[in-house]
């Protein structure tokens, strides 16, 4: 039988990045091997400055992938590529998949 695992979202704002960050890593590393293993983490920041958007996406990236666990950043493709991220989920208002692919490139998972 297979592990089940789970893909996490994070709130639409985060106040406290150094706590946020802290919380992550506890919560990664505790549900390691388990069926609350996180496979991917979903950043769905909402109505901030990219620059906030590109602040927590470096911070918890290496976390992240410190404990191989994906990381996507939600809705900009552009924020993604710039911030190092295994990928983008898009929804149906934002970038066009074809748009995403071309900014991110073949090796990005995009949802």
């Amino acid at each position: 039988m297979t592990t089940p695992s789970l893909y996490a979202l994070t709130p639409p704002s985060i106040d406290d990045l150094d706590a946020f960050a802290s919380s992550l890593e506890a919560v990664l590393d505790a549900g390691k091997g388990t069926a609350a293993a996180v496979a991917c983490i979903q950043l769905r920041l909402k109505d901030v400055p990219d620059t906030d958007v590109l602040e927590a996406a470096r911070r918890l990236i290496s976390i992240c992938h410190q404990q191989d666990v994906g990381f996507l950043v939600n809705d900009r493709p552009d924020l993604a590529k710039q911030a190092g991220a295994d990928g983008v989920h898009i929804g149906q208002t934002d970038a066009a998949l074809e748009e995403a692919r071309d900014i991110l490139g073949a090796d990005k998972d995009i949802g």
